[in-house]
């Protein structure tokens, strides 16, 4: 499962790209591989190339991100558990769960605190 379908797609387009803080990993070539944007001390969306996933950049990025804003929390489908091993390694701990009302979908809010 994807995070970026139906009403969270538009919700990437049109709130989180638009009025979030937006940070962009770089390779010393200057080719953007990553992209994290937050909403306040939410994690909007975080994208990474996936030829350059697993060398670190999401690793790097919320970490940034905490640094900056301490508690942190981000939202994940509880079918995409790639993305919720990622944020389990990262620190971060369920705290709630709702179903999306145009997926049917179960999404999971994780919170990671300041380490």
């Amino acid at each position: 499962a994807g995070e970026g379908t139906g009403r969270r797609e538009a919700q990437m387009r049109e709130i989180y790209l638009v009025q979030a803080e937006n940070w962009v990993a770089q390779t010393a070539a200057g080719s953007i591989v990553g992209l994290l944007g937050m909403l306040g001390t939410e994690i909007g969306g975080l994208f990474v190339d996936p030829p350059a996933q697993g060398n670190g950049v999401g690793r790097l990025l919320v970490e940034h991100a905490a640094r900056l804003h301490g508690d942190v929390t981000v939202e994940v489908y509880e079918r995409n558990e790639r993305a919720r091993r990622f944020y389990e390694h990262m620190g971060f701990v369920p705290i709630g769960r709702r179903v999306e009302d145009d997926t049917g979908l179960t999404l999971l809010r994780l919170h990671r605190g300041i380490l």
